[in-house]
């Protein structure tokens, strides 16, 4: 798995460079992934969408959100299944690129704050669960949009988070991998008389 991702990575490095469209206005659509396995017995994916807005060519200002699922296998006969939604804002910082030659890649830094609102859980066979979380997570996420098109991007990131669960602490880094779209607006059309 690991060689494929490369592999398709060098690939598409190999595409004529592009230059990123991103100006005033450009709206962001996409979102990043995680596959965690915790312990031999416990495993997770996370995913992280976002919608943002170019407020200039550098600043892109956002909503986000952590969804997670999990399993745990760690009980004979026993499965514990959770989901939780985590909504939080995004500032992102793409650093200047020369509009005299172009690039395919655009470099980044981001931060982000998250705030639950949701968590359920089933015990299977036996136990259904409900309750509120008060999770709390601040992130930084440093990475590069690899540009397959002017307007649409592989992106990879490597991540720190800092979460909180009741009164329980989390340091964790972790690789990301996702796809951006960005969208710019029409240009106004102006008449001469």
């Amino acid at each position: 798995m690991k060689k494929t991702i490369l592999y398709i990575f060098f690939l598409l490095s190999s595409v004529p460079g592009l230059q990123a469209q991103i100006q005033k206005g450009t709206l962001l659509l996409g979102g990043t992934g995680i596959y965690n396995r915790y312990a031999p017995k416990w495993e997770s994916v996370t995913l992280y969408p976002k919608i943002g807005w170019a407020l200039n060519r550098q600043f892109m200002l956002g909503l986000d959100s952590r969804l997670t699922f999990g399993a745990n296998h760690e009980l004979p006969n026993t499965v514990l299944f959770s989901a939780s939604i985590v909504p939080g804002v995004f500032v992102r910082y793409y650093l200047p690129v020369s509009k005299k030659s172009p690039s395919k890649f655009r470099f980044f830094g981001e931060t982000a704050y998250r705030s639950a609102i949701y968590f359920e859980g089933t015990e299977s066979p036996k136990i259904e669960f409900a309750r509120y979380r008060n999770d709390k997570e601040w992130s930084i996420l440093a990475g590069a949009d690899l540009f397959v098109t002017q307007n649409f991007a592989i992106e990879l990131g490597l991540s720190y988070f800092y979460r909180t669960y009741y009164d329980a602490k989390l340091y964790q880094i972790t690789g990301q991998i996702g796809v951006q779209a960005l969208l710019n607006p029409k240009p106004s059309k102006t008449t001469k008389k």
